[in-house]
């Protein structure tokens, strides 16, 4: 699945006929989708217990996981002008794989040029917003200790 290859190519590289090539793919498609699939996806790899001992997410794994989306907020941004495109939009076909790193560094140049930036423009303001991000994320959960220390 993941390199796409066709039967014949298969074929040759486990020196196996065509139709040994089929029955063999058949068979590991059905053995993954019936006992690798089921429990690694959707519900059944997590445990009742676990979800009831981690209601919450500790302090610092939130406030990571925060500090992450804020990250690939602008990534996801870059993506999305970049897909407004509509050749980068939509899947290629294998034969322009060498030249799409070309055609992203093009419409990158004249998204710069043309469209307005996604940055402030302000390096300060950018270091000094990054900064109190960084500073936040570090800082403990005050609500939840107060909320403790009412409770004993």
């Amino acid at each position: 699945m993941k390199t796409a290859m066709d039967n014949n190519m298969l074929g040759v590289l486990f020196n196996m006929s065509k139709p040994q090539i089929r029955r063999a793919v058949s068979s590991i498609r059905q053995v993954l989708s019936n006992k690798f699939v089921p429990n690694h996806l959707g519900f059944k790899h997590i445990t009742r217990d676990a979800v009831i001992r981690h209601k919450q997410h500790k302090t610092e794994d939130a406030n990571s996981s925060r500090l992450i989306t804020k990250i690939r907020w602008v990534v996801e941004s870059v993506n999305a002008r970049i897909k407004t495109w509509r050749y980068l939009a939509r899947q290629l076909p294998n034969s322009q794989i060498p030249y799409v790193g070309e055609y992203v560094r093009i419409i990158s140049a004249l998204c710069n040029k043309y469209r307005p930036p996604l940055s402030s423009g302000d390096e300060e303001n950018d270091l000094q917003t990054a900064a109190k991000m960084r500073h936040l994320s570090t800082q403990t959960n005050l609500l939840q200790t107060e909320t403790l220390l009412r409770k004993s």
